[in-house]
């Protein structure tokens, strides 16, 4: 399951509980700077929202060395410490 989807369903589950307890959703993170309130919110909300960019944003990551075709090769161990810890 992508991780956004995980996310997003983790952070409905958790407002669901909060409805099913307290019959509200508890939301204790508020903020005030110089008369400018932002709206409160909860973990859960934060969970909601960083998976919905999840989900808009990972398959459109930037990889140019993917898009240019690089592959990594694997190199035996004995051959990385021969090459860059030998102090030759």
């Amino acid at each position: 399951m992508p991780r956004g989807l995980t996310l997003i369903i983790g952070g409905a589950i958790g407002n669901v509980i909060d409805r099913i307890v307290h019959g509200y959703v508890v939301d204790f993170l508020d903020f005030h700077l110089r008369g400018w309130h932002f709206p409160a919110f909860n973990v859960a909300d934060c969970a909601i929202t960083v998976g919905a960019d999840y989900l808009i944003t990972e398959d459109h990551h930037f990889d140019p060395l993917a898009d240019a075709g690089y592959k990594p090769q694997p190199i035996n161990p004995d051959e990385f410490i021969r090459r860059h810890l030998s102090g030759k």
